[in-house]
């Protein structure tokens, strides 16, 4: 298989070290990322987890650390026996909005991760522009309701 990659990307209305902070700190995460963060390590090889204490639903390892632009780490579901991917986050400032964009790569075959995180990551990155934006995040659409109306 060649190598895929998902991507999103969202401008927010917000100072820009409030959008870092909310992306890199544990405490910040739990409002709008798919589960609360267990770990966030600041170092390469240090681990990266969210989920419930006791059980993690993601896991992974920070490979890469660029202070105030972003980081990369490994991306692994766990209730999937699939390979580990990767995830790139690039924040960056633009004027009096911030630029925030996630890819999501790929090397190998990974269908049911592929299929969880292509419209994910769309809808992780308009809790997160939501809540900076409003103070609250937006809430998770209602996926059996939508599909009762097609």
């Amino acid at each position: 298989m060649n190598s895929e990659m998902v991507r999103a990307a969202t401008y927010i209305h917000a100072p820009y070290d409030e959008v870092w902070t909310a992306v890199t700190r544990p405490d910040r995460q739990g409002d709008w990322y798919v589960a609360p963060c267990l770990t966030f390590g600041w170092e390469p090889g240090e681990k990266v987890a969210w989920g419930e204490p006791g059980l993690p639903v993601i896991e992974g390892n920070l490979i890469q650390w660029n202070p105030a632009t972003g980081f990369t780490h490994t991306f692994s579901f766990t209730r999937f026996d699939e390979p580990e991917s990767r995830v790139e986050w690039d924040v960056s400032a633009a004027g009096e909005v911030v630029w925030v964009e996630v890819k999501h790569y790929f090397e190998e075959d990974a269908p049911q991760t592929q299929a969880i995180i292509t419209d994910g990551w769309t809808v992780v990155l308009a809790r997160l522009k939501t809540l900076l934006e409003t103070g609250n995040p937006m809430p998770w659409p209602d996926w059996e309701e939508e599909e009762a109306l097609e």
